[in-house]
């Protein structure tokens, strides 16, 4: 009975073991892009507790001569979803700070909208991100992620994410407040099991108010590869893997010496 009992415990071990390792190699899907101008941004996107989690970041670094504008805000995030599942719209937060007030009552959801169908966007994007209007065809005309009568106009600049935190030497084209770094935006998921790179397509990145506008489109970058400074990779490195594989190679060998025919877990 102690070598079932030890069997069936080392099974139930290495496939505990073996599910917290695959879970530990699940990544955001991250993509990237920059201009020549000093604009650079990325956007990553997560299946977190069932719902689909985008975080955007404006990367750019901060105009060296006075008088810039409202073009290097980013504010705005286009792309397709062709994957399994769907989501809609849920609430987004700061990650970085606030330059300027938010309004009592207000969030920085109250400046963001999510839309699907939308039409007229950039290289035929249907799922949008966006801060000002742009004039896309389908789309909310205020804010929806936000909290219930909070939302304001989606229009301005406000709320547009900048990579500095200050607009000093900016020109009057800014509109307060806006978020240095970046937002996070919770989109309510449905059937959201996985996610990989190849469910996203035409993922543009938009500045300013129009879409005469900066855009650029964003390329796929590896988890692993593609790191903010300070930030840790969620991927375990190679030899993490080598070494995980090779406890449970030996876990699963003590399994198979020990156990007894019709042991389960």
């Amino acid at each position: 009975m102690s070598d079932m009992t030890n069997a069936i415990t080392t099974k139930c071990v290495v496939g505990a073991a073996g599910l917290a390792l695959l879970q530990s190699a699940s990544a955001a899907i991250v993509f990237d892009g920059s201009d020549t101008d000093g604009r650079s941004a990325s956007a990553s996107f997560e299946i977190v507790g069932g719902d689909l989690q985008v975080t955007l970041t404006n990367l750019g670094a901060k105009p060296t001569a006075n008088n810039w504008d409202g073009s290097y805000a980013l504010s705005g995030l286009f792309f397709n979803y062709s994957g399994s599942g769907s989501f809609s719209v849920g609430s987004a937060s700061v990650s970085g700070g606030i330059i300027g007030t938010l309004p009592a009552g207000k969030t920085i959801g109250s400046y963001w909208a999510f839309d699907k169908g939308l039409t007229g966007a950039p290289d035929g994007a249907t799922d949008g991100l966006r801060a000002a209007g742009f004039g896309v065809g389908g789309g909310s005309s205020a804010g929806n992620l936000g909290p219930a009568g909070s939302n304001t106009k989606v229009g301005g600049l406000d709320g547009a994410i900048l990579g500095w935190d200050n607009i000093a030497g900016g020109n009057a084209s800014l509109k307060l407040p806006l978020v240095y770094n970046a937002v996070v935006f919770t989109l309510t998921g449905s059937d959201l099991t996985s996610l990989k790179a190849s469910d996203f397509s035409n993922v543009t990145f938009q500045y300013g108010t129009t879409f005469t506008e900066t855009h650029f489109e964003a390329g796929f970058h590896d988890a692993r590869e593609f790191r903010q400074v300070g930030e840790a990779s969620s991927v375990p490195e190679p030899s993490t893997y080598i070494t995980g594989l090779g406890a449970l190679g030996i876990l699963g060998l003590y399994g198979r010496r020990s156990r007894k025919p019709g042991a389960a877990c």
